[in-house]
């Protein structure tokens, strides 16, 4: 890697994005070098320093404790050969412990900060606020709009070039003076943080990998029966809901976190850690492999018998593929 490095005058931009990656877009990863792609974005098992800093800092400003030694775990890590030609970054046995505190750690994050009931809430009324926004600009002629707005969230709306212009305080007042009076509307919802309100909560779990393709079947029906119901309960309508999917898992998706991990022992040998003896402990911890949740919002209270009427269609409808409600 330092003589790519230095060839290249000290930048090799292409390295340094597949670093960040985990691994080059095109091209398969040379085994014996895999090891290089997972100290940053490790795909295999999800354990790497971009996910130790944001876990440290993220629990922080939460007020969680979830501190993890960096220092610590890079320094028992090993670079070892695990079958196939691969060399892998290797944890230490007694390290398996810890990296699964991490996993619990983002789980939790993940419920209580990042995927928490308001935070969605917010992020739907911001994206009614953008789609209203665009729709007024696409119904005006060209001369008439404020020219940042049309380039900006029209044109250009996932170029780059957005991405670092459009600050927070200027997409807030693009939308609220350049867009329209029902995104001003959402945009002044958004100010005074008057939120879409939690209606209904209903959620899937699955704890045992034998039941994988039941619960992929019911999850897929479940995305698909939440798009049903925003394409009739459009923002435009009187009374108007919005139904939002969300998983919430350890990073492996439907798969067991551990299925992918390796550690060596004090002799120095490497072995998988998802034998029936290694998991016994873990299970105490690692419940739920994947939760499936789907809320509804309204985005205006309406009526008590409005709202009620909703409720059961939304929760009897999930709850025929295997949902239950639950109490957020």
């Amino acid at each position: 890697m330092r003589r790519r490095h230095e060839a290249s005058g000290g930048t090799n931009r292409e390295l340094i994005k597949q670093l960040i990656l985990g691994g080059p877009e095109d091209q398969e990863i040379p085994p014996g070098r895999q090891f290089l792609y997972e100290i940053i974005s490790n795909k295999r098992t999800g354990f790497d320093v971009d996910k130790w800093d944001y876990i440290n800092r993220d629990s922080y400003f939460l007020g969680l404790n979830n501190k993890l030694d960096c220092q610590r775990q890079l320094a028992m890590l090993r670079v070892l050969p695990c079958g196939q030609g691969r060399n892998l970054l290797v944890i230490r046995d007694k390290q398996v412990l810890e990296y699964i505190q991490l996993l619990v750690a983002r789980r939790v994050n993940h419920y209580v900060g990042y995927q928490h009931i308001k935070v969605i809430g917010f992020e739907k009324l911001l994206g009614d606020a953008l789609q209203a926004g665009r729709s007024f600009l696409e119904s005006q002629p060209v001369e008439s709009v404020n020219p940042d707005a049309r380039r900006y969230l029209l044109e250009a709306s996932g170029s780059v070039e957005t991405l670092c212009w459009l600050t927070d305080a200027r997409l807030e007042l693009l939308l609220t003076e350049h867009c329209g009076p029902t995104a001003r509307h959402l945009m002044q919802r958004l100010v005074t943080r008057k939120m879409y309100s939690l209606v209904a909560t209903a959620r899937l779990a699955l704890k045992d990998p034998e039941d994988k393709r039941k619960y992929e079947s019911a999850i897929k029906k479940a995305r698909a029966f939440s798009e049903d119901w925003n394409r009739r309960n459009p923002q435009a309508s009187d009374y108007s809901t919005i139904a939002e999917f969300r998983k919430i898992d350890y990073g492996s998706g439907l798969n067991h976190p551990l299925d992918e991990v390796f550690a060596y022992s004090k002799r120095g040998s490497a072995g998988q850690r998802c034998s029936e003896k290694d998991l016994l402990f873990p299970d105490l911890l690692l419940s739920a492999i994947h939760v499936s949740i789907v809320r509804l919002y309204e985005r205006s209270p309406g009526q008590g018998r409005q709202r009620q009427e909703a409720e059961r269609e939304f929760l009897s409808g999930l709850a025929a593929l295997g949902f239950m409600k639950t109490v957020e």
